[in-house]
């Protein structure tokens, strides 16, 4: 039963959002081996993938990890404790210290998050467990939409493209065409 990192029996990732988090901390050093092409250690205890473009001003505080394809903008804070996953964007003078940023996952010029995993405009604090949207895509959002938003039908595109009266009138036109 996978309930655990490997090689870390003692950190349980299933049981809190908070037992997940510290499991992570303890796994993450280990995520460093010699077949993932790319990964450098910028400063003690600062490690990040390829094609990042972090701003010469970024303050990191160790331990953190960001992944490949990484966008950090000038005077952000970054750790202690931050997880960035890949295709993230952070703008300007906000703050990532003790969370976990999601893949593909914006965060808004100013915004703090503190003892959280944010993924798209999902937030979740790692001590209670409680979760919220957040409506303002400026400052939390997605970059990418899901998979099963992008797989919408083609009958379902060609009435967002015709409008319902159109749409429906065509799904008819399809239906009698194909009883005759």
């Amino acid at each position: 039963m996978l309930d655990h990192f490997p090689g870390f029996p003692d950190f349980p990732v299933f049981n809190t959002y908070k037992e997940w988090f510290v499991s992570l901390q303890h796994w993450m050093p280990s995520a460093k081996t010699p077949d993932r092409v790319g990964v450098q250690e910028r400063a003690p205890g600062i490690q990040s993938g390829l094609h990042c473009h972090i701003s010469p001003d970024v303050e990191f505080r160790a331990p953190c990890w960001v992944g490949k394809n990484v966008f950090i903008g000038s005077n952000a804070v970054i750790g202690p404790n931050a997880i960035i996953e890949d295709g993230v964007f952070i703008e300007t003078r906000a703050s990532v210290s003790n969370s976990v940023i999601g893949k593909d996952t914006f965060v808004g010029q100013g915004a703090e998050i503190a003892e959280s995993f944010a993924r798209g405009d999902t937030l979740v604090n790692l001590e209670s467990g409680s979760v919220i949207k957040v409506p303002d895509r400026f400052l939390l959002c997605a970059l990418r939409q899901n998979r099963t938003a992008q797989k919408a039908g083609v009958l379902s595109r060609l009435g967002e493209l015709c409008g319902k009266t159109e749409g429906e009138l065509l799904w008819k036109h399809l239906l009698l065409n194909k009883e005759g």
